[in-house]
């Protein structure tokens, strides 16, 4: 009986053990992008798993991607967010040449998967994030990645494919939290042809 106790101890110490290593801490870091921006990174998970790199859209940031890194489904996987140049805590450059050329989108994304040292990630786009993949491949093609999803991804940038919604873009962007909110929550209704219930756009 002394035995089979020691046994439990040891078990549960192994696995306890085990858990922590496979499942890292969160990670925050940063890499200076070609033109010397600073895109902030973001990283939960399996840091063995196979890498899957979420690329937000616009106006938002890698909280956007928040309930795919909490979602305990996909724990076994590498984790990886990261705020999109002039998004979230990443630089926001105010000259409109930092925002125009693809390839630096595309430098920003690549600079990303350099610095994780991801190797041959899934690349997850939604909305502009799936330009932002588009530019990447047309710069340096599929050879470092295993794949490509577009999740309602814009396959390429350019303003016919922004419908003017002004009053949307305004409220998204303004210092008044609730008013920043309103916004989102009405640009999220957008996304949708048949909309969904309170309780799906709550979720």
């Amino acid at each position: 009986m002394q035995q089979l106790g020691s046994l439990k101890v040891l078990i549960t110490f192994f696995l306890f053990f085990f858990s922590t290593v496979i499942f890292a801490d969160d990670k925050n870091y940063s890499v200076l992008s070609s033109d010397g921006v600073k895109i902030a990174i973001q990283e939960k998970g399996n840091p063995e798993g196979q890498p899957l790199i979420f690329i937000h859209g616009l106006l938002g940031s890698h909280l956007n991607w928040e309930k795919q890194m909490n979602d305990h489904t996909l724990k076994k996987y590498r984790l990886i967010t990261f705020d999109l140049r002039g998004h979230g805590i990443s630089d926001k450059p105010d000259n409109e040449k930092s925002y125009l050329d693809g390839q630096l989108w595309a430098d920003d994304l690549n600079a990303v998967i350099q610095k994780s040292q991801a190797e041959r990630p899934i690349l997850v786009g939604w909305s502009l994030g799936g330009a932002v993949i588009t530019n990447y491949l047309a710069k340096y093609s599929d050879r470092d990645i295993r794949g490509a999803v577009y999740v309602g991804g814009v396959v390429e940038l350019t303003a016919e494919q922004i419908p003017a919604h002004t009053n949307v873009y305004r409220d998204m962007t303004a210092e008044d939290l609730k008013t920043h909110l309103d916004g989102e929550n009405a640009f999220l209704r957008l996304c949708f042809y048949t909309q969904p219930d309170i309780a799906t756009l709550n979720d």
